[in-house]
């Protein structure tokens, strides 16, 4: 948080990039955290504080019993091809985790978020949703990116 009486730039408290994928993925299953194709991804520039939060959602429909998501973000340093800064991991993802002991929940929308500090003010970076998830219809991705000063 900025100190009283410190200078800060609006543009830090905006919405960096944002991006959605509507294409439905019937029974996505992984082994681990991977994206669908297309995949719902962007780019954005770090703001004056390093720090963001990530927002997204998912709308998914559990049609059977026992399935289960984890959704999180990948960064990367520049585009898709740079070096990770941070990925999901089982025992990490802070995104959204949803398990559904009984089927029937009829596509419900499901919004989580995380932080991420660190990041060098002014640098490009790619954020890409990635999914954990046992045969999970989505029907809906989005991702969001939000300076925290």
């Amino acid at each position: 948080m900025p100190e009283a009486g410190q200078v800060i730039r609006a543009l830090d408290f905006v919405t960096l990039s944002s991006n959605e994928v509507v294409d439905n993925f019937n029974d996505f299953s992984t082994t681990g955290f991977e994206p669908t194709n297309p995949a719902c991804e962007l780019t954005f520039l770090a703001p004056t504080s390093g720090t963001v939060r990530f927002d997204m959602s998912i709308r998914i429909d559990a049609d059977v019993n026992n399935e289960r998501i984890q959704t999180d973000v990948e960064v990367r340093i520049d585009d898709d091809t740079g070096d990770v800064i941070h990925s999901p991991t089982v025992g990490d993802a802070q995104g959204i985790h949803v398990d559904f002991p009984v089927a029937g929940t009829s596509a419900t929308n499901h919004p989580g978020f995380r932080f991420l500090e660190g990041l060098i003010p002014g640098r490009t970076y790619f954020a890409q949703l990635q999914h954990n998830t046992s045969n999970i219809d989505i029907f809906h991705q989005s991702l969001a990116v939000v300076g925290v000063p």
